[in-house]
C-alpha cells in the first residue's frame, strides 16, 4: 500500500466572554479534564500540531500529537506528547 502522511494544527483561544460555560463544562471527577487548568477570568491559549502517518501497516495509523500547555499563562505550563495507534479491522 501507500504510504499516507496527514499533517494536524489547531489552535485553541479562550477569553472572559467564554468563561460562562465553564462552570456548565467542568467535571471534577473528570480523570482529563480539558478545563483542568483553565482559571476563571483568565485568558487560554494552547495549540496542537500532529501527524498520522498510514500505510506502514496494513489497517494501522500511527499518530504523534504536541499539545501545548497554556501559552497565555504567567508561569511556564508543559505540554504534552502523545503517541497513538489505530487498529482497524
Amino acid at each position: 500500500d501507500d504510504l499516507t502522511i496527514t499533517p494536524k494544527f489547531a489552535c485553541r483561544y479562550e477569553n472572559k466572554a467564554y468563561d460562562g460555560d465553564l462552570l456548565l463544562k467542568v467535571d471534577s471527577n473528570a480523570k482529563d479534564n480539558m478545563f483542568e487548568q483553565k482559571t476563571y477570568g483568565a485568558e487560554y491559549f494552547d495549540v496542537t500540531a500532529s501527524v498520522d502517518v498510514a500505510g506502514l501497516i496494513n489497517n494501522t495509523t500511527f499518530t504523534v500529537e504536541y499539545v501545548s500547555g497554556n501559552l497565555k499563562a504567567d508561569a511556564a505550563v508543559k505540554g504534552t506528547v502523545n503517541v497513538r495507534a489505530k487498529i482497524s479491522f
